[in-house]
């Protein structure tokens, strides 16, 4: 719950695209292939990282300022 106000205060596009309660799905449902890892400090959630194999790397760009980066390509597709 500490992790939902986060969220929901910095990015629509999120619940948007996975739903209300992503966060908690993130969460429950860890896999070989996805990992979740909370931050808390004094028992209180302050940063979640999600780690998957899976990349939505249109998703990435729609969310972030992704150019620093290549968008986070590789340099060989970004010359094609």
């Amino acid at each position: 719950d500490d992790l939902a106000g986060i969220f929901n205060a910095q990015s629509e596009v999120l619940t948007n695209q996975f739903g209300e309660f992503f966060i908690a799905e993130l969460i429950a449902f860890q896999n070989e292939d996805q990992k979740a890892l909370v931050a808390q400090v004094k028992d209180k959630a302050v940063g979640l990282m999600s780690i998957s194999k899976g990349i939505d790397y249109k998703l990435l760009a729609e969310s972030f300022e992704l150019d620093p980066y290549d968008n986070l390509l590789k340099g060989e597709f970004m010359d094609a």
